[in-house]
């Protein structure tokens, strides 16, 4: 603009080689994840803006974090039911009990509302929708926490997050919920849902049934979760091993 006179219009802004560029300069020591997550971004408001052919830069799968212990995951519920509002206590029991309950994403978490969450006997479900929609039962040690964020509210379609939205990436109003109010043990969806998924394949669900009720669409993605799972007990196996068929 102030040495070529080129007009500032989104298309001259928002190209591929000026968001490379940016990734490169501005985000140079920045972590892996970080300029993905950066590049996401600006992709989104491109597309949005112009309707543009841009392309997220690709993320190369580290070694995931352990899995939260019992410890840490008491502590999360400590600090949601510390938290001086109702507001405030909602939106964190929501996050607890979507993410570490349900394994939703965080686009997913900003999208429920109270009359997506059902219970059938004991069993809580939630219903997401989207692109991966599904019906999700909620993990009996979970599903308290998510009721509560349901309690007293006079509208029971509002969303169950509730937050300043930003249209370009909605879930930006959980990364700064969590950061306006920072918890000992900071409880990220992205570890909530890992911990979620390492759960039930400790448990011996099958591959098949946990790639539907995550939203996981292939194999590859769900088998790097299996870096911090238990080591089966081969023996429990070994009728299963050496019989020709299953009983269904």
């Amino acid at each position: 603009w102030t040495r070529g006179g080129i007009t500032l219009t989104v298309p001259t802004i928002y190209t591929q080689s000026n968001i490379d560029r940016f990734l490169e300069t501005a985000h140079k020591a920045s972590s892996p994840t970080h300029r993905w997550g950066v590049s996401r971004q600006l992709v989104k408001i491109g597309r949005e803006l112009g309707d543009l052919d841009l392309h997220t830069i690709s993320l190369t799968p580290g070694k995931r974090r352990a899995p939260f212990s019992a410890k840490q995951i008491a502590t999360m519920h400590s600090w949601a039911n510390s938290l001086n509002t109702v507001l405030k206590r909602r939106n964190a029991w929501a996050l607890l009990g979507l993410a570490g309950g349900a394994g939703l994403t965080a686009a997913e978490i900003m999208n429920v509302r109270g009359t997506d969450v059902d219970q059938d006997g004991d069993v809580v479900f939630v219903n997401v929708t989207g692109v991966h929609a599904r019906r999700v039962p909620v993990r009996a040690a979970w599903a308290r926490v998510l009721l509560r964020s349901l309690e007293g509210r006079e509208d029971s379609d509002e969303l169950l997050f509730r937050g300043p939205r930003i249209e370009e990436y909605p879930p930006r109003a959980l990364q700064t919920f969590l950061t306006d109010h920072p918890a000992p043990v900071r409880p990220t969806p992205s570890l909530l849902r890992a911990a979620w998924i390492r759960h039930h394949i400790n448990n011996d669900v099958p591959p098949l049934v946990l790639m539907h009720v995550s939203g996981i669409n292939n194999f590859q993605t769900l088998s790097r979760h299996y870096d911090h799972v238990s080591a089966p007990d081969i023996e429990a196996y070994t009728s299963l091993l050496v019989t020709s068929a299953v009983a269904r």
